[in-house]
């Protein structure tokens, strides 16, 4: 489609005999002026059809109908932020929610600032990426570790292409962010945490203050910890401490209870290769069913194995069944022990 308007950069009052031309109204006007910025680049339509997200925007893409609501009352308040990509198409480095409002209004095309100088520099690309989101959107604790994660890559990439970056990744990544360089390192210890942790923590459920206590844990005894936060419990960083201190009382009382049954494994496993030797060794089964009657064994054994866990649960009532099922379990608990 023909270009809405086309401005490159220039300075002082050309930029405004150059918007006048055109025939903007001045909040236009000052709007073409905020988004020329430092780098070169080309405002216009682009259809649709030849816009595509980025694959890098690991950033939440929600409440679309509610901003298609708010377009088509009060229109666009920002172009999308796009460059150019592969033959005849455009990625979008911002702008994404914005891009599937107006798809949703049957758009045919959207105002799009091109960055033509991102067209072969993917790196660049999602840094700007990042740094975008950063700057229009209330990030969450989560999505800013996320942030800084993935800065931390794309900035030691550049260093090993041989390209040159001003002062220390840390601080790039804090100008990135529009943060300090310590809350950097602060929302860096969010990337060490447990899956379980960190899901306690978007929930709101641990403070971003009690990370520290928890960051500097093992993954093995950041579980621990999780056990230990009852439901609906905050945990705050006293809280964290308190369960800390807990948590070094009791593990070697835990830890014997795993070395326990990492034992019983063990001689499950050599009760295994003996039934297995003997299997081998007898005339009584055919070669070909080895294998299969192999599977058996170590499928009856684990079952051994889960059955004698599952009682063990029962009788610390860390686990509740019925009447009914607790003498099925014993039952197949003691029929298998007959075999093995």
């Amino acid at each position: 489609m023909p270009s809405r308007f086309n401005l490159k950069k220039r300075a002082g009052s050309d930029i405004a005999d150059s918007i006048n031309k055109v025939g903007l109204s001045i909040d236009d006007n000052l709007k073409a002026m905020d988004d020329i910025g430092s780098a070169d680049f080309i405002v216009r339509d682009i259809e649709i059809e030849k816009i595509i997200p980025s694959v890098r925007n690991f950033f939440k893409v929600d409440d679309i109908e509610d901003l298609a609501e708010d377009i088509k009352e009060n229109g666009l308040s920002h172009n999308l932020l796009v460059r150019p990509f592969g033959d005849s198409k455009f990625e979008i480095i911002s702008g994404e929610r914005r891009f599937m409002a107006l798809k949703i209004l049957g758009r045919i095309s959207a105002p799009c600032k091109v960055e033509e100088d991102l067209k072969d520099n993917d790196i660049d690309a999602e840094i700007k990426l990042i740094n975008t989101n950063a700057k229009t959107r209330q990030l969450s604790d989560i999505e800013k570790a996320k942030a800084i994660k993935r800065l931390e890559v794309l900035y030691k990439n550049k260093k090993d292409k041989g390209i040159k970056i001003k002062g220390r990744i840390r601080d790039n990544i804090a100008s990135d962010l529009g943060i300090s360089g310590i809350k950097v390192e602060r929302l860096n210890k969010i990337n060490k945490l447990t899956p379980g942790l960190k899901e306690a923590l978007e929930r709101n459920k641990i403070s971003a203050s009690a990370v520290g206590q928890f960051s500097s844990m093992d993954a093995r005894t950041q579980k621990a910890m999780l056990s230990l936060i009852k439901n609906g419990e905050f945990v705050d960083t006293k809280r964290a401490k308190k369960l800390k201190s807990e948590w070094e009382k009791t593990k070697d009382k835990l830890e014997a209870e795993v070395s326990i049954l990492e034992n019983e494994n063990k001689l499950q496993q050599k009760k295994l290769k003996r039934a297995e030797k003997k299997l081998l060794n007898s005339s009584l089964k055919p070669a070909k069913g080895v294998e299969a009657d192999r599977s058996v064994i170590e499928n009856n054994a684990a079952i051994t194995i889960a059955a004698k866990m599952l009682l063990g649960l029962v009788g610390k009532k860390d686990l509740e069944v019925s009447d009914k099922n607790l003498n099925e379990l014993k039952k197949l608990k003691n029929m298998l022990e007959t075999i093995f």
